[in-house]
């Protein structure tokens, strides 16, 4: 996810330097983006519902490196929002599938000692 973010803040130079178009774009982009997860979030539940975490997180970041790959050869604004609505549908299974993965893979004992760390620091209601 941290990647991913990275990979965000090259939208300023592609908007505005390569495509030439307005910063206004920048709202655009980020709807297509969100509307993408929740759709992803509303629809994919049920159907990957018996999918394995591991399945889920190999094809995510498979989709995920096919449609950063794309932004590559955008040429029109519309492109890039077409690119991030598809973003946001292997987004939202993918990071509940990581999640799942280092739940489950870490020992009880030590789960949950950051919200834990919270509380005592009294960050955490």
């Amino acid at each position: 996810m941290l990647g991913l973010g990275a990979v965000n803040v090259l939208f300023v130079p592609l908007l505005v330097n390569d495509l030439q178009v307005s910063p206004a774009w920048f709202g655009a982009v980020d709807a297509a983006q969100t509307a993408g997860m929740i759709l992803a979030a509303a629809l994919l539940a049920v159907r990957l519902a018996g999918v394995r975490p591991g399945t889920i997180v190999t094809v995510g970041m498979v989709g995920l490196a096919v449609f950063t790959a794309l932004m590559a050869g955008v040429n029109q604004v519309w492109q890039v929002v077409l690119l991030l609505f598809a973003v946001g549908w292997v987004i939202t299974p993918l990071q509940a599938s990581v999640t799942t993965l280092v739940q489950t893979a870490t020992d009880p004992k030590v789960r949950g000692r950051f919200l834990e760390g919270l509380k005592k620091a009294g960050l955490k209601n």
